[in-house]
């Protein structure tokens, strides 16, 4: 069995995404705060800034979609104790609130069942401590090592 994969090691695996492209632009200070491998749970937080916001000065829907996709990376590699490169099959957002720009968003996020190919997940999102969205997600592994 490989170790535990670290909080360290999440966040390094990140720095690594975000450096380039669509991730670098909205997500660049995204931090996993937390993660329970048992559980397969991954709980990240990023501040609301300008680029994040709609014409109505809250909070994208698009941005939570995006993630509650990004968590499901970190909850899946978690529980899989492995990074997990995998690709997005269906993605369901049910939008209940809003944050504002200075707001710290929260995703937790729990890998539910991860199979051969599949993982399925549930998020909620927060801002300010008030539930904002929920979502579910299903990925396809893109390559899993034989365990």
């Amino acid at each position: 069995m490989p170790d535990k994969i670290t909080l360290t090691e999440l966040n390094q695996a990140w720095d690594f995404l975000v450096a380039s492209g669509f991730h670098r632009q909205i997500l660049q200070k995204l931090k996993v705060i937390s993660c329970d491998s048992t559980a397969g749970i991954a709980i990240i937080e990023m501040p609301v800034e300008e680029i994040h916001l709609n014409g109505y000065k809250t909070l994208h829907g698009g941005v939570i979609a995006t993630l509650i996709d990004v968590c499901a990376f970190f909850a899946n590699s978690v529980k899989a104790q492995y990074l997990e490169p995998a690709m997005s099959t269906d993605l369901t957002v049910s939008y209940l609130s809003t944050a504002r720009l200075g707001d710290v968003v929260r995703v937790v996020t729990k890998c539910n069942k991860i199979g051969k190919t599949m993982s399925f997940n549930t998020s909620e999102i927060f801002a300010n401590g008030k539930l904002i969205a929920t979502g579910s997600h299903s990925k396809f592994a893109v390559e899993r090592p034989k365990l």
